[in-house]
């Protein structure tokens, strides 16, 4: 589903999850009708499954468009990133192009920081450092101390920035020790 290059992909998909939802609440209505707690357990949980799944599909409508790469500076997708997740950067910032899709990357980016930051009510930071590597840009995403991290949904969400990251030939890697390595080549 996610990354689909249909031009109706979105609006088919989202009538039939739409149509699904109507078809398991109904089945919902006859269960609590009948009693039976099987049937309505089985019910609540393919109406929660469908809600999340439909609620993914919308977070993320720009990765189904088709992938236009654009020049772009690190720096500058990293601060609309930053910008889009409020969240404060403090560390070395590369100033190497990369060709991506700019929309695609800075969501995915966004993401990162959002999780990395985790939970904290005010002045979200995060650390960056970038490791020397010829013709690649590697930065090492890591939360600030103290951070705690309960962010809903995680695996989703990093499923989403890894298909990102990959689709314009970069890499995600996550280590309890260093936070989100990411690796795009740099033009």
């Amino acid at each position: 589903m996610v990354g689909s290059r249909t031009p109706a992909f979105h609006h088919d998909t989202a009538s039939k999850l739409q149509s699904l939802v109507m078809a398991i609440d109904e089945i919902g209505e006859i269960a609590d009708v009948m009693a039976h707690p099987d049937l309505q357990r089985a019910s609540a949980t393919a109406l929660t499954a469908l809600r999340d799944l439909h609620a993914m599909f919308n977070a993320n409508r720009a990765l189904a468009r088709p992938p236009q790469a654009t020049r772009i500076s690190i720096g500058e997708l990293i601060g609309r990133a930053a910008e889009r997740a409020s969240v404060a950067i403090h560390g070395d910032i590369p100033a190497d192009a990369i060709e991506v899709n700019v929309a695609a990357m800075t969501h995915a980016f966004a993401v990162l920081f959002d999780l990395a930051a985790g939970v904290i009510k005010l002045g979200r930071t995060i650390v960056m450092t970038r490791t020397p590597a010829a013709g690649v840009v590697e930065l090492v995403i890591r939360p600030p101390e103290g951070a705690t991290h309960s962010p809903p949904r995680t695996t989703e969400l990093l499923s989403v920035a890894t298909f990102v990251l990959r689709r314009d030939r970069g890499d995600l890697r996550c280590t309890k020790d260093d936070g989100f390595i990411i690796r795009l080549p740099s033009l």
